[in-house]
């Protein structure tokens, strides 16, 4: 199920949500997200990458761990695949060997 949400970013990105249901208990929903232009694998935050996370600045280039991994990424809907008979392996074109 896909659904459109304005979110405020200068929140992190929830990975899910609790939900209760009235009969059957609680189950959690996950998140995946579109367009996510820049995004910190390291905090989750929408407005700085993690090449420039401001604890990497302070401490360089130290081994930080990342809290967050592409799963909060979504496959695009619509993807584009050019296929052309000349972009195949060798031997299944229309043009000759030599």
């Amino acid at each position: 199920m896909r659904i459109r949400v304005q979110i405020d970013v200068r929140n992190l990105l929830m990975r899910k949500k609790k939900l209760i249901l009235s009969n059957k208990g609680c189950i959690y929903a996950r998140f995946q997200y579109e367009k996510l232009s820049v995004f910190c694998f390291l905090c989750g935050r929408l407005r700085h990458s993690e090449r420039f996370y401001p604890a990497r600045i302070v401490h360089g280039k130290t081994e930080l761990e990342f809290e967050w991994d592409l799963s909060v990424k979504t496959i695009p809907k619509r993807v584009m695949v050019v296929t052309s008979s000349w972009l195949g392996e060798k031997g299944e074109g229309p043009w000759f060997e030599y």
